[in-house]
């Protein structure tokens, strides 16, 4: 939801993430002037044929916060209130979301993060007019993360997160804009996500937008994280991610995780305590069932900004019993 993401940031360096050590592989490609990528689906063969008989990897559990949310009067300081509640556990400083609005290139929004080794899930929003002009700045941009000092830590980047969710005229113009900025991300060594809202248990939004280009040869995107909230999409739509594993393994996504899950999107929808160990208890299982069928996880982060997200003591307790269940760091 775009008023939740006014001034969040973003960040990267060699990251593990389920033992994998994920590095700012190569030097920054030269600059493209057309689209460089063909879509094509994944072959279900193929699909079928990667499936593990071990069970795959977990990763971070982590949480997006903001200045005072939970607490604290910076983000720093509300991401080590977070994890005191957590019982020490390093959530919001191992892993946070980080969201750029259209026209915002440069790292003001994340040097915090990246001062503090916190890794990052990046959003940009270059604009739906596929000029050279945007595409410049967005590797201007990039160019700017990759140089930054302390190294950033990025686990991946997406380009416009939630486009299943009205923000695009229609899947085909999102797939057209993935062809036209992705090959960027790649080129500067970053792992390109996509990160669709959970609407539907069909999902059939997120089948339709999943971005199927390749580049060089490989599919472009390697990470899938739904946004899926508790009070609207759990609770009253009886939404479930059935659909949304199911496109993961269409596609044979290598991670898939969780950019944002919370309790509500509107303050004045809240669930009881109950209702939301519930959701994170169907999250968990999830998860667990994704690894032990031999598949990877990517990282799986709270989301919290204001009273309606920032969770109250039985939430905490919730929230420790998931990571305890899926954090890699739990060892």
């Amino acid at each position: 939801m775009d008023d939740k993401h006014d001034d969040e940031g973003i960040s990267r360096r060699a990251f593990a993430l389920g033992g994998v050590a994920i590095g700012l592989a190569g030097a920054v490609g030269a600059r493209q002037t057309a689209r460089l990528t063909v879509r094509e689906p994944r072959s279900g063969a193929a699909a079928a044929a990667a499936a593990a008989t071990q069970a795959g990897t977990k990763a971070a559990v982590g949480a997006t916060v903001s200045a005072g949310n939970p607490g604290g009067t910076t983000r720093i300081q509300a991401a080590e209130i977070f994890d005191q509640n957590m019982g020490g556990r390093k959530t919001a400083m191992a892993v946070e979301r980080a969201y750029w609005p259209a026209n915002t290139w440069d790292l003001t929004p994340a040097q915090a993060l990246i001062d503090n080794n916190v890794a990052i899930v990046a959003s940009y929003t270059p604009s739906q007019q596929l000029t050279q002009a945007e595409l410049d700045n967005l590797n201007g941009a990039l160019d700017l993360l990759k140089g930054a000092t302390p190294t950033a830590i990025v686990d991946s980047i997406t380009l416009t997160h939630e486009p299943n969710d009205g923000k695009f005229p229609s899947a085909e113009a999102y797939q057209e804009y993935i062809d036209f900025y992705g090959p960027a991300v790649l080129q500067h060594g970053y792992e390109l996500s996509y990160i669709p809202m959970v609407l539907s248990t069909a999902a059939n939004d997120i089948a339709a937008y999943y971005p199927t280009g390749t580049y060089n040869g490989q599919p472009m995107v390697t990470r899938m994280y739904g946004d899926y909230y508790c009070y609207q999409a759990y609770l009253t739509n009886n939404v479930r991610l059935d659909g949304f594993f199911n496109v993961a393994g269409m596609h044979n996504t290598p991670r898939v995780g969780i950019g944002e899950f919370g309790r509500t999107t509107n303050v004045n929808e809240i669930p009881t305590p109950e209702e939301f160990d519930d959701f994170t208890t169907y999250l968990t299982k999830q998860w667990t069932a994704w690894n032990a069928a031999g598949h990877d996880s990517a990282v799986i982060m709270y989301w919290t900004n204001g009273p309606g997200n920032n969770p109250d003591p039985p939430n905490y307790t919730s929230l420790i019993n998931l990571w305890n269940a899926l954090s890699i760091d739990n060892t």
